[in-house]
């Protein structure tokens, strides 16, 4: 090839590069044409991009099922994820072996976040419902109710919970009352213990749940109520202004005896029959 026709090769290819870079410029819209090397926008269902040797770093997705972006480790594992559809919003975390480690979410019926342990268990839960409550639940490491806290507008509440996941104690505060419960192994109450403006009253249960004793203290009262084993009143005892009171009653709950002392400091015993005549 001798020196004219190179020079002719050279300028062919001058003249074809830029009329390529001026049907480019036409084609392609000014938001998606190259400016200084730079992309003003680029149209695309799933984004990859990899880091030097080819493992994905981040991933950018847009599909029918939602939106979603997801960041991994190093070592290929994921690390965070983003995604969001038409029931909910989340970012998820994992850890360095890329198992669940937090999320958190908001849906239309309120907002939640979960911690997990090394185990991929639910440990810690925090719920806000629009309308029902807020709460947190802590799990034990089988992943069962270990602590409930839960607040609403009629009151908050503590549960705590045994190894079978059966309610073991519950504390609870409303507008009138404020209660302490201990549950047996059957998760029935065992013992309660309320207060009010007006009474504070220990309740003791048998094991079919029914009230067996109580103890009980008003402004000018106190006191303790054995029951039967049907849950009618049994025997009262009672201390007033003038003195103490000792009631028993029959298996229907009516008064067959009565001690007590009256305004006077005198003692008086009265009994009745079986048919409520008294004696």
């Amino acid at each position: 090839m001798n020196h004219k026709q190179k020079l002719g090769y050279v300028a062919l290819g001058a003249i074809i590069m830029l009329v390529g870079i001026g049907v480019g410029a036409i084609v392609s819209p000014p938001s998606i044409a190259e400016r200084d090397g730079v992309f003003r926008e680029i149209q695309c269902a799933k984004l990859i991009v990899v880091d030097n040797e080819g493992i994905p770093a981040v991933v950018l997705l847009g599909d029918e099922l939602g939106n979603g972006v997801r960041v991994f480790s190093k070592q290929g594992k994921p690390a965070v994820g983003l995604t969001s559809d038409e029931e909910s919003n989340g970012v998820f975390i994992s850890d360095k072996q890329g198992n669940p480690a937090m999320g958190l979410t908001s849906t239309k019926e309120g907002n939640g976040m979960l911690i997990y342990d090394k185990q991929e268990e639910i440990a810690v839960g925090l719920y806000s419902a629009e309308k029902s409550s807020n709460g947190v639940r802590v799990f034990d490491k089988r992943g069962e109710p270990a602590v409930n806290l839960d607040s609403d507008e009629g009151s908050n509440r503590v549960s705590v919970f045994d190894k079978q996941g059966k309610r073991a104690v519950g504390l609870g505060s409303t507008e009138r009352v404020n209660v302490v419960s201990v549950f047996d192994k059957q998760g029935k109450r065992a013992v309660g213990l309320d207060s009010t403006e007006r009474v504070n009253v220990v309740s003791v249960f048998d094991k079919q749940g029914k009230r067996a004793m109580g103890l009980g203290s008003t402004e000018r009262i106190n006191v303790v109520s054995v029951y039967g084993k049907h849950g009618e009143p049994a025997v009262r005892l009672l201390s007033t202004e003038y003195g103490g009171t000792v009631g028993v009653r029959n298996n229907q709950g009516k008064d067959r005896a009565v001690m007590s002392v009256n305004e006077y400091g005198s003692g008086i015993v009265n009994t009745w029959d079986n048919n409520g005549y008294r004696q």
